[in-house]
């Protein structure tokens, strides 16, 4: 009787993992500007939205910079904010990279060109933030006072992984696309779009960084249902003996 509960009880925990759903992605929402061009308008014109992959949100707050040529240039612009950095991890002081002096694609900003920023400056990790309207936005979300208590994501990443017949991307694959939210709050039409196109900077030589020690991933469904099997094996052979004893 007891072999019997084993078995029922490994295979309640076999088809428990199996109905658990797989980890879901962390993805920011952003909205359709009401008069700009949209961000997949914006990113389509630059790259190609087929040749770019979007980085899961809770993975681009804090980035690392090791190469030692790390630089960064502006694409678009419907704002004026500055782009720059906060070193480290938490605390520290905005350091300003570049500013934009006019919209459109391709902005004017001064200093123009690529601007490097070395890793002796930012620290490992760092945070990318923007400066504008008297407000200034952390790549970590935690950084950030919305108002009213509230901490919102002020970025959103992609990386080019591709090129095709109309976007030739052979030169920068593996760079980021960072994609900025100038206004703080929540999605209000009256005053915060959430439309991430007000400033798009693209930035080469640093990643997203990862802890040390990763915490350890739930096994997947199939694993979940081979290491299940293997019990049952087990629990089934156990019962067989023990059958097999008292005939």
């Amino acid at each position: 009787m007891q072999h019997r509960w084993t078995f029922i009880a490994v295979l309640a925990v076999v088809l428990v993992g199996l109905g658990a759903p797989a980890a879901q992605a962390t993805l920011t929402m952003w909205y359709p500007s009401p008069s700009e061009k949209d961000l997949n308008q914006v990113l389509e014109a630059l790259y190609g939205m087929g040749n770019l992959e979007r980085i899961d949100d809770s993975l681009d707050e804090l980035w690392t910079n090791t190469a030692g040529e790390a630089w960064a240039k502006a694409r678009f612009a419907s704002q004026e904010p500055t782009f720059g950095y906060l070193p480290n991890a938490s605390g520290g002081e905005f350091s300003p990279l570049l500013t934009i002096t006019g919209w459109g694609t391709n902005p004017t900003y001064t200093p123009s060109g690529t601007v490097s920023f070395p890793p002796e400056d930012t620290g490992n990790p760092f945070r990318f933030a923007l400066q504008s309207d008297g407000f200034l936005w952390s790549s970590q979300v935690s950084d950030n006072d919305d108002g009213e208590g509230l901490s919102l994501d002020h970025m959103i990443t992609f990386r080019i992984t591709d090129s095709d017949l109309y976007h030739d991307n052979s030169s920068i694959l593996g760079n980021y696309v960072l994609a900025w939210e100038d206004k703080p709050g929540p999605l209000n039409p009256s005053c915060c779009d959430r439309d991430f196109q007000d400033m798009i900077v693209e930035v080469h030589g640093v990643h997203p960084w990862t802890p040390p020690n990763p915490v350890p991933q739930v096994p997947e469904p199939a694993s979940l249902l081979l290491l299940g099997m293997g019990l049952l094996s087990g629990a089934t052979v156990s019962v067989r003996r023990r059958f097999r004893r008292r005939g």
